[in-house]
């Protein structure tokens, strides 16, 4: 769908049948915009490739990214607007987002992803719980988990070859 304004032709094809649509996208005026205030940090993927000087440098202010058994090829490192991550490669980012007071100050983790091909499915995509507290967020090839230290969890399951965006809103 067209996201700029101006005149855009959207076509539709079904059993053979072709037609095509003009339309006009004009500025909504309320100035929608990704909010930044608070914001840590963000890595994106988009715009990113394997032939770059150095792809291994994925940063954000102190933030630092170091992969871990990477070949920089379209089955591992940057394709397409993502990372891949195969199996016995991992990164680990310089940060932990449930450190500090997240309950009392609040705390949002978006994260986007997709899984496929899965070998293992106990195997972690992304572990933030912290091994004493058994608090944080744990996300396995098809499950993702939010726990509090006292023992309440939130859950949820999704399937391997869905590109999911996650968000944890810690409040």
């Amino acid at each position: 769908m067209p996201v700029t304004t101006g005149v855009h032709t959207i076509g539709f094809s079904a059993s053979g049948a072709t037609a095509s649509l003009s339309i006009t996208v004009q500025d909504s005026g309320l100035g929608i915009d990704e909010i930044t205030e608070g914001l840590v940090f963000k890595l994106s993927a988009k715009g990113r490739s394997n032939n770059e000087t150095n792809p291994a440098i994925w940063t954000h202010g102190n933030v630092t990214t170091t992969f871990n058994n990477f070949t920089w090829n379209d089955k591992c490192g940057w394709n397409n607007g993502a990372l891949v991550i195969p199996a016995g490669s991992s990164i680990d980012i310089s940060y932990a987002p449930l450190s500090g007071t997240p309950v009392q100050n609040g705390r949002t983790f978006e994260i986007d992803f997709e899984t496929t091909n899965i070998e293992d499915e106990t195997a972690d995509i992304l572990n933030l719980v912290d091994t004493n507290t058994n608090a944080g967020i744990n996300i396995k090839p098809n499950t993702a988990k939010l726990q509090s230290a006292g023992g309440t969890s939130i859950n949820t399951r999704f399937r391997d070859g869905d590109r999911l965006h996650l968000a944890f809103i810690i409040n």
